[in-house]
């Protein structure tokens, strides 16, 4: 299983309380341990919290005492984990996608970002610029765009293809999309549902796409659409089938153009976000499926009703396991899965600081670092600094191949290290 590496998704969108992904049922803490199926959907695995058992825990309006047993009619493999079809033969890190934050070439002072000094091509196979737009009604493609301010300079896009002269077997695509472009009440929030309804839309949307990758040399794209048919996102329910066509149809052109160019589509590690996604089929017009094991937990969760205020690392991997398996049982081939990795760490205030393990309250976001400047987000290399100016100590959890530490008496990251991405490296290449 090949690697996919974030620093973080985007610097706009990490408000506290605006992004809820980790929707996933399956939770790490404790030590009673319980599977139940969904009638006729999916297998979940949901564990106990803090030696506590979930069965009182709410889904959607069912109490897990309504979901299958031997006497309900429930799938017949409820139980069996899946194996990984079609695994990745070589080591994992052959294969190793950096997500770039384009923006940060525009940045001030210790934000600002360079190309030569802060992607290490020599560790990369694939650059992703992330993130570009898309006009509403015309589909024209453009840079990232925050509110009523211009759109990001296409000369930065152009200076990150141009990495290419300097490590010309890298390749660099371009990512469409993100969580804040898709967020309700903006006026890109219907732009994919529109450009996927029907197959002029979809014809047009292409040729500017073609357009855009031709201009500024990228090899490819990928689509990142925060989430189809979600109804918290404004999904609609129609955009399940339209988005195998959209992928579909981008793939023909691409095979038609005979240039190499790749395709690939981030997808949830939540089971909430990922039902909407005919995922065997997408998978099978696409060249790589970008899947998001990070961000599964962060200060948004005090809106959770099944999670709530209770500090949890962000890349557990108990639970990307449990995400894997979503993928396994649908047939998406294992050669084809990016496990996606975080170089920064989710934060929070201790809501009391005797309590510090995971599974303990915050009473809301960390605070903001002296160069992110954001809640809740730490970058590695604050993180870093932190445990050199402070002398916390870190505590290696080797179960969710995670860190954590408290520090300034109620300040508390969760992140990964060299140490545990080491370990989930060791775990992708088990998988295949």
């Amino acid at each position: 299983m090949p690697l996919c590496m974030q620093r973080t998704r985007n610097a706009a969108n990490r408000l506290a309380g605006s992004y809820a992904p980790s929707m996933f049922v399956a939770q790490s803490g404790g030590s009673a341990e319980r599977e139940y199926c969904l009638p006729g959907i999916v297998l979940l695995s949901i564990r106990g919290i803090e030696g506590k058992t979930a069965g009182l825990m709410l889904i959607r309006g069912y109490r897990l005492s309504d979901f299958c047993s031997k006497t309900k009619n429930c799938q017949s493999n409820c139980g069996t984990d899946f194996k990984a079809a079609h695994p990745w033969k070589y080591d994992a890190r052959s294969t190793v996608i950096g997500y770039f934050q384009t923006w940060t070439l525009a940045g001030e002072k210790c934000a600002k970002k360079t190309t030569e000094t802060n992607i290490r091509l020599g560790a990369v196979s694939h650059v992703n610029a992330a993130f570009a737009y898309i006009k509403p009604d015309t589909y024209v493609i453009h840079g990232i765009q925050e509110g009523k301010k211009p759109p990001l300079e296409d000369k930065y896009y152009q200076a990150v293809t141009n990495i290419k002269t300097r490590a010309p077997k890298v390749k660099v695509w371009l990512s469409l999309g993100g969580w804040t472009f898709s967020d309700n009440d903006t006026v890109t929030q219907p732009v994919w549902s529109d450009l996927s309804s029907t197959e002029v839309k979809r014809a047009r949307f292409i040729r500017e796409l073609d357009t855009y990758m031709v201009s500024h040399g990228f090899d490819g794209v990928d689509l990142d659409w925060e989430y189809p048919g979600a109804p918290d996102r404004r999904g609609k329910p129609e955009d399940t089938a339209n988005y195998v066509l959209l992928c579909k149809d981008i793939n023909r052109h691409f095979q038609n153009r005979g240039r190499g160019w790749g395709l690939s589509f981030t997808a949830p590690a939540s089971y909430w976000y990922m039902k909407w996604f005919d995922i065997e089929n997408m998978a099978a017009e696409v060249d790589f499926v970008n899947l998001m094991t990070y961000d599964m937990h962060g200060s948004w969760d005090d809106r959770s009703n099944w999670i709530g205020n209770k500090v949890y690392t962000h890349t557990n991997m108990t639970e990307i396991k449990d995400a894997l398996q979503l993928l396994w049982r649908n047939n998406v081939p294992a050669e084809k899965v990016n496990m996606g990795l975080g170089f920064y760490g989710r934060s929070y205030t201790l809501k009391d600081p005797k309590c510090d393990k995971p599974g303990c309250l915050f009473s809301g976001p960390g605070k903001a670092g002296t160069c992110t400047g954001q809640e809740g987000y730490l970058s590695y290399q604050e993180i870093k600094d932190i445990l050199k100016s402070t002398g916390a100590k870190p505590v290696h959890d080797k179960e969710t191949m995670t860190k954590y530490v408290r520090f300034n008496n109620d300040q508390w990251v969760g992140y990964d290290d060299p140490e545990t991405i080491k370990a989930k490296v060791k775990y992708a290449n088990e998988v295949g």
